[in-house]
């Protein structure tokens, strides 16, 4: 039985012939921790972009939106296309504390917070945007009384809970991990501060909740979807500074000396 050693970016036969591990197929290999960092990055990327553009689309004007936009298709298509770049936002931040981890060698506590709190705010929200995107319209084309502005459903305290339970804990999880990024300064510093003011912004209260427009929590969508794109193409790319990475156990261990011999 052959054994194979795994390194960053290739597996290795113990006798040194370097290649595939294995006959296996694609999909039982092994991946490499570099490799899965990199690909966060292309998923947070692609979520900031769906996320952004998803609440970009969102009916501006009047919020809550009248029963003429929510029977019209294109709200459902949205409010999908948001959801699933919320939901890959959540999933895709655990590559932002990896990539720190590597740069710094230890998380802090405020790293492990934010994204607690950051992943939760964005499953939560993604859940949101996706029933209603696909019952809203459904519903209102049966009932618009519902969807009046102090009607049954905006009226409801169960939903305003769950709502303002998601945008909070999405917020403050994102200013959490921003702070700590700008701190640490492993990824540029002006897409954490995007991000925390993002954060800010997506969790205010507005109409019907208070007289705040609609606009600011695009404005926060927007800004939390650049910076998800920003840091994503950098933790995609290895990061802005390889310089303050850590050296390989085999890189540490091999003496300068040594490089300029030849094999």
């Amino acid at each position: 039985m052959d054994a194979y050693v795994h390194g960053d970016n290739v597996t290795m036969r113990v006798d040194g012939n370097p290649g595939q591990a294995s006959d296996d197929p694609q999909w039982r290999r092994s991946w490499t921790a570099d490799r899965l960092v990199n690909s966060s990055g292309v998923l947070l990327a692609f979520g900031g972009a769906a996320f952004g553009l998803g609440t970009l689309m969102h009916p501006s004007g009047t919020h809550p939106p009248v029963v003429a936009d929510l029977v019209d298709p294109s709200y459902a298509f949205w409010h999908v296309v948001a959801a699933i770049g919320l939901a890959a936002i959540g999933a895709a931040l655990s590559g932002v504390i990896a990539f720190q981890v590597r740069a710094s060698g230890s998380a802090t506590t405020t790293d492990v917070i934010g994204y607690v709190l950051a992943a939760t705010g964005a499953f939560a929200h993604a859940g949101l945007n996706y029933s209603d995107g696909l019952t809203l319209g459904a519903i209102a084309a049966v009932i618009p009384k519902v969807f009046d502005l102090n009607g049954e459903l905006f009226g409801a305290p169960q939903l305003a809970g769950v709502s303002a339970f998601a945008s909070t804990t999405f917020s403050l999880g994102l200013v959490a991990l921003g702070g700590a990024g700008v701190l640490r300064a492993a990824l540029p510093r002006s897409a954490f501060v995007a991000l925390m003011i993002g954060g800010l912004l997506y969790g205010v209260p507005v109409q019907p909740a208070s007289p705040l427009p609609w606009w600011i929590v695009e404005a926060g969508a927007l800004a939390i979807g650049s910076a998800a794109i920003l840091l994503g193409r950098r933790i995609w790319q290895g990061g802005p500074r390889p310089s303050r990475l850590p050296p390989l156990p085999r890189e540490q261990s091999t003496p300068k000396g040594d490089e300029a011999q030849p094999s």
